[in-house]
């Protein structure tokens, strides 16, 4: 991942805070920093009301609820979404387009699989969804400026904390 950045200080606060993780031991948050939320149709207000709909799921397909009704590409290929929060923040891709029944509900093929089974009514984040991220081994934390100062985007080479 890369990160941009408009000032000699923001490159100093982000490389401060990729040292503080301390290597492949810290955790952090992170998503797509260019996200501006799902290609889908969804409704308005739509974004905190979709869950798991059914526990004991695995594997590439996740059931959902809480979706407008009866609605062609209501999430589309490529919508990031998010289960689980904080440290338990898990972030998956939809690969194919998704319509919704009359039910408001639909069946995601998603990427990754699912690394766990997500509970019934389990809320599904749309709006900035995020993984938890840790440093790869043996990442050197480094930025590039001349004499003016002027700074180029750092990059991250970081690796979901599983």
């Amino acid at each position: 991942m890369t990160v941009g950045v408009e000032s000699y200080a923001q490159s100093r606060a982000w490389t401060t805070f990729l040292q503080a993780l301390r290597g492949p031991y810290g955790t952090f948050l992170f998503g797509d920093p260019d996200w501006t939320g799902p290609l889908g149709n969804l409704g308005a207000g739509e974004l905190g009301t979709v869950v798991v709909n059914g526990g004991g799921q695995t594997g590439h397909t996740l059931a959902v609820a809480g979706l407008t009704t009866s609605t062609a590409a209501v999430l589309k290929a490529g919508d990031l979404l998010q289960l689980g929060d904080q440290a338990s923040a898990q972030l998956y891709v939809a690969t194919q387009d998704a319509d919704s029944d009359a039910s408001g509900q639909a069946t995601l093929d998603i990427w990754p699989r699912l690394r766990g089974s997500p509970r019934d009514g389990d809320n599904i984040v749309l709006a900035l969804p995020k993984g938890l991220w840790r440093l790869r081994p043996g990442y050197q934390v480094g930025w590039d400026s001349d004499s003016a100062k002027t700074v180029q985007p750092i990059s991250i080479d970081a690796v979901e904390a599983l």
